[in-house]
């Protein structure tokens, strides 16, 4: 026997090498970690970086990172709902800063796999400095292999999906045999009548117990839950935008009532199963502002926390008092579903906010009722210290809910989104003294500038006419030299008004610093490069920005790094106090190699309000009633450089009709500088200086434009200006390369 061992032995070890004898499947031997979504969210691509400065991916749960090809992950209940598996790149390299990075997924399995956010050839985009929950949906139970490739490396994964427990059959009811009934004596005639029974009343289903007297009662308005910090400690505060400054209200004297307005039916979609059978009625404070529901979101955005907190906050969700489950998620520009914070299992109990953050999602309440919602801040200070702040939110759902009073200062806010006048504080109203620290949006002063009417040039020309130009001048087109054009491919801006003295000004509120600065128009260049490229996708529904596939560049109606977050707003002081009814925005003209569409999504990620664009389809204008700061989609189909000019008209309170035309400029599908939140791009001179009384920029609907804004300063200076020009030149051809 040992002499045939000696024989074929060998010969079987190099059958084996040669890979004409395989190993049966079940001898290899399983991961030697199982994890499981039911013990918490697991982070399932978390970006780090390699010994040799390469990005590489981790399993992450409960803040524990573990290599991927030693686990094995058991998903739960994966085959319902779908399960939440995020993705962080809060640690990948920095190498490329602002650039997104890329995982292309090839999946196999007993069954059919679908990752929300990730295109149909498997490629999932991760932001820089971010995180994100898809869901991710099974057909069938089994195991699953996932090969993600991150930067020519590939990582396996091992996924279990378990299948359904089986209900338990419960036997057919039995009938208990007929009963005879027993004869009833007739009552003598002479005893008298039993006394009525006096029944116990219940306690008010409608009551909240331990609210504090006083406590202020919202149901409709601008509110977001942030953090301070005061002696060295952390303080989360409800920033109520109601009041002209903004008040911090302590949240534990809040009532937030969510009654009729927000009531809604889950639509009949899978990815939103969560939420309750199709049909099913749940209430939602909107990701979108609505009338009658108070619009809550959340907020990095204080001075203290500011100046004092290092990178992000935590959010953390510690428990949920209530009749039902609660949801706080997202909604994508093309229905994606990002989860925030939820109560089931699998829904992450945590997230980032970054610095300088203020953002919106849904609130969805699946029974009528009082929950209490407590949460905490976790931050690390700037002198290294870490500090916490716990605060509990509360909330009347349902019928039980009631319309409530405006701020108790009088401010007269009420419903923000009725279009009515409100939110202005009146001259001479006392502000309500604060408990609590009270932060201050306060506008920075606005320079005075005279108003004029902006005519737009002809077509070819541009800006202003150069001497010497065929067609005559108009002496009212703008020849004001405008300040340095700053590009922006970051940071969070509002298109809005202010009043200065009886005259409206278009400025953009710049809200990369606190106290934001509200600068002109025209003084910023929006750029959207690569982190802004999508495709349009698959449905009718979409239709209206071309066909499926094909590439778009969308400013998304929540905040992505890398993007500029443009928005638009009536919350100036200025405003609030001297403008009655709303401010209505027109669209007076497009350039561009392409069209533009600005809608806003739904709660449930559908195609909600078109607002305007020159799209087919599209309004041209649309009306912003008082104390509203909003954000939609603003989608490009093509890309260069695009002028879209506005017109911005009011009454004042006095009756005098007030308007102002300013044109934004945004690069699309180019790699402009900026970048950063306090970041200071590239600057280009806008016009020529000459004498005017008004300054103002009219869109080009000719040549390019950069080179016409660069010609008249090459025919006055021409050495420096041939500089200039080939310099420009280089650049527009990167852009156009991109």
């Amino acid at each position: 026997m040992k002499a045939l061992l000696r024989v074929f032995l060998p010969l079987l070890l190099l059958l084996v090498a040669s890979g004409l004898v395989v190993a049966p499947a079940e001898a290899e031997a399983d991961p030697v970690t199982v994890l499981s979504t039911s013990d918490g969210p697991v982070i399932v691509f978390d970006v780090a970086t390699a010994p040799d400065g390469t990005p590489r991916l981790a399993l992450v749960q409960d803040e524990q990172a573990h290599a991927p090809a030693e686990v094995l992950l058991a998903l739960g209940e994966a085959l319902g709902n779908g399960v939440p598996l995020g993705w962080s790149t809060h640690r990948a390299p920095d190498a490329a800063p602002g650039a997104a990075l890329t995982i292309d997924l090839a999946v196999t399995g007993p069954g059919a796999v679908v990752v929300q956010d990730a295109d149909p050839d498997g490629r999932l985009t991760l932001a820089p400095d971010s995180e994100g929950w898809p869901l991710w949906s099974f057909s069938e139970p089994g195991r699953y292999v996932v090969d993600a490739t991150l930067a020519g490396v590939t990582t396996r994964y091992l996924l279990d999906v378990p299948a359904p427990a089986e209900e338990p059959v419960e036997p057919p009811p039995v009938e208990p045999p007929p009963v005879e009934p027993e004869p009833v004596e007739p009552e003598p005639t002479d005893v008298p009548p039993a006394p009525p029974v006096t029944l116990a009343v219940q306690e008010d289903d409608c009551a909240v117990p331990g609210l504090p007297a006083g406590a202020v009662r919202v149901s409709a308005g601008h509110f977001d839950y942030g953090v301070q910090v005061a002696g060295g400690q952390a303080v989360s505060r409800v920033k109520d935008d109601r009041t002209s400054p903004a008040t911090w209200r302590d949240p534990a004297t809040m009532l937030f009532e969510v009654g009729e307005p927000a009531r809604q039916q889950v639509p009949d979609n899978p990815a939103l199963a969560f939420l309750g059978t199709a049909g099913s009625t749940i209430w939602t404070i909107g990701q979108v502002q609505a009338d009658g529901v108070p619009w809550l979101g959340w907020n990095t955005q204080h001075e203290s926390a500011i100046a004092n907190i290092q990178g992000g906050t935590t959010w953390r969700l510690d428990s949920v008092e209530g009749p039902g489950r609660l949801f706080v998620y997202q909604t994508g520009s093309f229905g994606s579903i990002s989860p925030v914070l939820g109560t089931a299992d699998g829904w992450p109990r945590s997230t980032v906010i970054p610095a300088n953050t203020h953002a919106h999602g849904n609130w969805s309440f699946t029974e009528p009722g009082v929950y209490r919602v407590r949460t905490t801040h976790l931050a690390r200070l700037t002198s290294g210290q870490d500090v916490t702040s716990t605060g509990t939110l509360t909330f009347r759902v349902g019928p039980c809910a009631q319309q409530a009073p405006g701020p108790a200062d009088g401010a007269g806010a009420g419903d923000s989104g009725s279009g009515g006048k409100g939110g202005g504080k009146t001259k001479g109203e006392k502000q309500e003294k604060q408990t609590a620290e009270t932060g201050a949006d306060a506008p920075a002063p606005v320079p005075a500038r005279e108003p004029s009417a902006c005519v737009p040039a002809p077509r070819g020309q541009g800006g202003a006419s150069p001497s010497g130009s065929s067609g005559s001048a108009d002496p009212a087109t703008p020849t004001t030299p405008q300040a340095a054009q700053t590009a922006v491919s970051d940071g969070h801006f509002d298109f809005g008004s202010v009043i200065e003295g009886t005259a409206l000004q278009a400025r953009v509120k710049d809200d990369r610093t606190q106290p934001p600065s509200w600068v002109e128009p025209e003084s910023l260049r929006f750029v959207l490069g690569k982190a802004a490229e999508q495709q349009v996708p698959a449905g009718s529904a979409y239709s209206f920005l071309g066909e499926p596939g094909a590439p778009i560049w969308l400013i998304p109606q929540t905040q992505v790094s890398g993007v500029p977050w443009l928005g638009w707003n009536t919350q100036h002081e200025t405003v609030r106090q001297q403008v009655s009814g709303s401010v209505r925005y027109r669209l007076d003209g497009v350039s561009g190699p392409g069209e533009l569409a600005v809608y806003l999504t739904d709660s449930f990620g559908g195609v909600g309000q078109k607002v305007f664009g020159n799209a087919t389809g599209f309004p041209r204008s649309f009306d912003v009633p008082l104390n509203v700061h909003a954000h939609g989609n603003w989608v490009f189909t093509a890309p260069g450089t695009y002028q879209v000019t506005i017109t911005q008209s009011a009454t004042l309170t006095g009756g005098r009709s007030v308007s102002d035309q300013a044109t934004l400029t945004f690069v699309v599908g180019g790699s402009g500088s900026g970048g950063g939140g306090r970041s200071v791009g590239l600057t280009v001179p806008l016009a020529l200086p000459v004498a005017t009384t008004r300054d103002c920029v009219i869109p080009a609907t000719g040549a390019d434009d950069s080179l016409t804004l660069l010609l008249p300063l090459g025919v006055t200076l021409v050495a420096a200006g041939a500089a200039v020009l080939g310099v420009r030149r280089r650049a527009i051809r990167r852009l156009t390369h991109v």
